[in-house]
């Protein structure tokens, strides 16, 4: 039995995920500097004051929101939106299909990727497979206490770049976020292998393995490959990103991004109805304070991020379980119907979100098909809850 509460309610004006989605068309620049007139900018503010950038120096999500700081500047081979995965700064994204995805009859698989023509970091220098081998030398090494090879790295038996373009991964095992590996998103599972620059980072590794964490690019020297680039970064202040002019898909309908960092929520809440924040990002208000806001705040909006950073999973201990009953399915049943699981909706989350009856999101692809045909519900029902202990023995 899994219980999600989906969401951490955000206050918006704008939403900036259009900045970094992918274009269609080929990807052209949007808004040339001969109609541009006045910056387009935003405000976003994250309930942290982060001193490093990467997920990976964040265990246990620590400083909040720097993900979302992350996704706007790292880049990847591919990234992931909506439950789905889009090739970046790679040709495509590995599957069996196109033959970039082999899976052997002894269960081990090889990867392949194809960086696209053209492609280079923020600092203007090339962006090639030596990236991604120096990325997968350091991730491999157990010296490195960032990484020590743990998680997708276990499943990896190998490596090589046989061109400056191209990027090859053996796998020991079947391992089914394969593809992810040298991706980018807010959640990717790969995201311990997001693209290192190597003409930066080689002044740290490998001399100096054990304080490879502390060098200055994970944070006010950042470089990397995505839609934004980093302009300035005050600690106990905030950070501004600019508009990447070469990214792959072309300029970000957004000149600028500001990300102010508050703790308080007090403070927080008193910067939304002043106006000057735009919105939030990552955990922060907690759905009664974020509809506080929302009801004296009548230019903003109240909705839920659905991309999976807010989920929260619990799951019944089913080995050696106390009370034993926890095994059964018939009191599974039943505890889920006692649960008037709308009511919490509307009560913590104002409404704002739904009763997850699988761990689909609504916003991915296959959402609408695994409900229809795969999901089986279990409403709100005393009665019936009450009939199905009694039917085991309970009183």
């Amino acid at each position: 039995m899994t219980s999600k509460f989906l969401g951490i309610a955000l206050m918006a004006l704008t939403v900036i995920v259009s900045a970094c989605a992918p274009a269609t068309g080929g990807g052209a620049a949007v808004g040339g500097d001969a109609t541009r007139t006045t910056p387009k900018r935003v405000v976003a503010a994250i309930m942290a004051d982060p001193p490093v950038m990467a997920r990976v120096l964040n265990p246990g999500s620590h400083w909040r929101g720097i993900e979302h700081i992350q996704a706007l500047l790292a880049g990847g081979l591919t990234g992931s939106g909506a439950g789905n995965r889009y090739p970046e700064l790679a040709e495509a994204v590995p599957s069996p299909d196109n033959g970039l995805w082999k899976i052997n009859p002894d269960g081990t698989m090889e990867t392949t990727w194809h960086i696209k023509n053209g492609m280079q970091w923020h600092d203007g220098t090339p962006f090639t497979s030596a990236d991604l081998f120096f990325t997968m030398q350091v991730c491999m090494d157990k010296e490195v206490p960032l990484f020590s090879a743990d998680g997708i790295f276990t499943h990896i038996s190998g490596y090589e770049a046989p061109d400056a373009r191209t990027m090859v991964v053996r796998w020991k095992d079947p391992f089914i976020d394969a593809d992810s590996l040298f991706g980018s998103s807010v959640n990717s599972p790969g995201d311990e292998a997001t693209p290192m620059a190597k003409h930066i980072m080689e002044r740290s590794y490998p001399s100096n393995k054990s304080g490879f964490g502390d060098d200055p690019y994970w944070g006010v020297e950042y470089v990397g490959t995505g839609p934004f680039v980093l302009k300035s970064w005050q600690p106990g202040s905030g950070l501004v990103l600019t508009a990447n002019d070469h990214y792959v898909f072309g300029r970000p309908k957004l000149d600028e991004v500001e990300f102010r960092f508050i703790e308080d929520a007090g403070t927080l809440q008193a910067n939304l109805l002043a106006n000057t924040v735009d919105m939030t990002l990552g955990r922060n208000l907690s759905g009664p304070q974020s509809q506080g806001v929302s009801n004296q705040w009548p230019d903003g909006q109240l909705f839920v991020d659905y991309t999976g950073g807010s989920i929260q999973d619990m799951f019944v201990q089913q080995r050696n379980p106390d009370p034993p009953v926890l095994t059964d399915v018939t009191f599974r049943k039943a505890a889920l119907m006692s649960l008037d699981r709308q009511s919490m909706v509307d009560s913590l989350m104002a409404g704002q979100s739904k009763v997850a009856d699988s761990f689909i999101l609504p916003d991915q692809e296959p959402y609408r098909d695994v409900q229809a045909k795969y999901t089986v519900k279990y409403p709100y029902d005393p009665r019936q809850s009450l009939e199905l202990l009694q039917s085991i023995g309970y009183a």
